[in-house]
């Protein structure tokens, strides 16, 4: 995150924001949540396990529509669905 969600100040390292001192710690942690499930998604497809790695995938989704996530996420339905059957 780049910009306070309050005030659209330019935000540094701290969880408070330096122009209005919204507390953004739990969007932060909303955040670094989506982006670790991001990487166990990756680890779980290079593992074999697609299903495993849709569901992180998803989950990750929920929480961040991040850039990654979204182009994986595709990629594994497909993948998963192949699987079924």
């Amino acid at each position: 995150m780049e910009r306070c969600p309050s005030c659209r100040g330019r935000l540094n390292e701290s969880a408070l924001c330096p122009r209005c001192g919204c507390d953004l710690g739990l969007v932060l942690s909303v955040e670094s949540r989506a982006e670790n499930l991001v990487r166990l998604a990756i680890r779980a497809w290079a593992d074999g396990n697609p299903k495993l790695a849709q569901a992180h995938v998803d989950n990750s989704l929920a929480l961040k529509r991040g850039a990654l996530a979204e182009a994986l996420a595709p990629m594994l339905r497909k993948i998963a669905s192949h699987e079924c059957r």
